[in-house]
């Protein structure tokens, strides 16, 4: 047969990604029902593209850029343990954007791109269609069935080699995540956070209020230092600068209690690298923590809501005080532990926030 053209190509490339295609359709269904799991079914709809949301009829069809766009925004943690958990959303973002790319230049895929696409879009569509199979009833009860069993029991660990070559993490962290401390499957992220964005791009900076975290993991009994190494791990598998501030107590003799030695040398290994930073035991961590971050254009992640500084900043006059309570509104995203999984705020408008903290620096 003789070669297909480059309108050819084009042609079959657009009707690839047509909204009312079987890919975007079935791709766009999947999508919602996990959402709805994971937001709740009176708002899961807020978090979809606004021309979708719009609509009055329940139709949740989405163009091949409105998924990308979606995929990229929402946490993972929406769609674990299915088809577009870690690696399989990477793959549809990194597919979508390509392809989306060549549709707004116009230009026609290789006939190396088209076959990509065709194989990558038909393995998505069955591994959909056996996930809703195996899983639910039927697709339409999909939603209730997964509300009414629960969560997913957590996969187990990957191998310490394959963990520590595909994380490109310290060795030592790697070790501990890999002993079967800490539990679930650790699977090699894609540049997920940051796939829908500009390669060139800065990285993203997130500060870790490191004993909030460690409480909350440790279920407000204890301090947790497995819980700190979890939310850097899961910060660093997406490539983005993560600073965790903890007061050295917690580490010396007198401090928290590590849990074993693997445990203490992750944290060492952090700690000599910058990704936990100790503070003097004579000062207040949470300042580090807002005046690092203020100053880097970077995120928050604490569930404290730092009400004490935004008093005490009205001491330098009520615009003081407003301006923290407005770029903590902008700036802190909280965070939840399901067992070992760190679970990020899912509807926290990550763009907004880091345009946001980008363009109000303090020094």
């Amino acid at each position: 047969a003789p070669a297909a053209s480059e309108e050819d190509r084009l042609n079959e490339l657009g009707k690839l990604l047509d909204e009312d295609g079987e890919f975007c359709v079935t791709l766009s269904e999947f999508v919602c029902k996990r959402l709805e799991l994971a937001l709740g079914k009176e708002s899961f709809r807020d978090y979809l593209p606004t021309r979708v949301r719009k609509r009055q009829d329940g139709d949740v069809r989405m163009t091949s850029d409105e998924l990308q766009r979606t995929l990229s925004k929402r946490w993972i943690s929406a769609f674990a343990d299915s088809p577009l958990d870690y690696r399989g959303a990477s793959r549809a973002i990194d597919t979508l954007r390509e392809l989306n790319r060549l549709v707004r230049l116009g230009t026609s895929p290789t006939a190396e791109q088209l076959s990509t696409a065709r194989n990558i879009v038909a393995q998505m569509l069955v591994a959909i269609r056996q996930h809703v199979s195996s899983n639910f009833s039927s697709p339409e009860d999909a939603a209730n069935t997964c509300a009414s069993e629960g969560a997913p029991e957590p996969r187990s660990t990957l191998a310490q080699s394959e963990l520590a070559s595909s994380m490109e993490v310290d060795v030592a962290v790697a070790n501990y995540i890999s002993s079967g401390n800490l539990r679930g499957e650790r699977v090699a992220g894609e540049n997920y956070m940051r796939s829908h964005r500009d390669a060139a791009e800065q990285p993203r900076v997130f500060v870790l209020d490191g004993p909030n975290v460690a409480w909350r993991h440790g279920l407000n009994e204890r301090f947790s230092w497995s819980g700190v190494l979890l939310a850097v791990q899961f910060l660093e598998w997406h490539r983005c600068v993560v600073v965790a501030f903890v007061p050295e107590t917690r580490f010396g003799a007198g401090g928290s209690a590590i849990g074993n030695n693997a445990e203490r040398e992750g944290v060492v290994q952090l700690v000599r690298r910058g990704a936990i930073v100790l503070t003097p035991q004579a000062d207040y961590d949470d300042c580090y923590v807002l005046a690092y971050a203020r100053s880097h254009g970077a995120v928050v992640i604490s569930n404290d809501r730092f009400q004490d500084h935004i008093e005490q900043a009205s001491a330098d006059g009520e615009d003081a005080s407003a301006l923290l309570r407005q770029w903590l509104d902008n700036c802190r995203m909280s965070f939840a532990f399901r067992g070992d999984e760190f679970l990020p705020n899912p509807s926290f408008d990550i763009d907004r926030a880091f345009t946001y903290a980008r363009q109000n620096l303090r020094g």
